[in-house]
């Protein structure tokens, strides 16, 4: 009603605003929800692929965009060294971000399932088609795991759960 009067003021249908005075409730701001160990766990648990291993582990170890994943070629991972450049991130720029060990064997494990692939080839495809994971398809892979853990997943809520566990093992925040 408040919006409704304001903007009968301002069209000139009214003077003044029975609802002037009146002041909003504050409602509380929810923190955003992140995994915890014990769901983190019980994902992984769920998968039950090398790609679908691989791809949590990931998401998870670098907090990367669904999109920045999806776009990813096994010509951007370095395995010696756990290094990944991402390429057209947000704002089309290009990063680095590197993996821990459990997700370079992750990465590693599905190359060679994908009989090592070139470097051109998208690490992540379409288990029909073979062609390169889409953002909706990468979606729907994590739920799938979440559905069979139990637990809800989700790209963003893993670059969540990713930044807050990030900062508080004492990363800076603006890395």
């Amino acid at each position: 009603l408040k919006a409704f009067f304001g903007f009968c003021v301002r069209e000139g249908l009214l003077s003044t605003s029975p609802f002037a005075k009146i002041i909003m409730p504050k409602i509380d701001k929810k923190l955003p929800t992140v995994l915890s160990d014990q769901e983190i766990a019980a994902l992984l648990r769920a998968c039950r692929t090398p790609r679908e291993t691989a791809v949590f582990m990931l998401l998870l170890d670098t907090g990367l965009r669904a999109a920045e994943c999806t776009r990813l070629d096994w010509g951007h991972f370095e395995s010696a060294t756990g290094r990944v450049l991402v390429i057209k991130g947000k704002q089309r720029k290009d990063r680095v971000v590197f993996v821990g060990a459990e997700t370079r064997k992750a990465l590693v494990k599905l190359r060679v399932k994908q009989r090592k692939p070139g470097p051109e080839v998208p690490i992540f495809r379409s288990e029909r088609a073979g062609e390169r994971l889409t953002v909706n398809g990468l979606e729907q892979l994590l739920r799938r795991i979440g559905k069979r853990a139990d637990v809800k997943c989700a790209p963003h809520l893993l670059r969540r759960t990713f930044a807050t566990r990030s900062l508080r093992a004492g990363m800076d925040i603006y890395t």
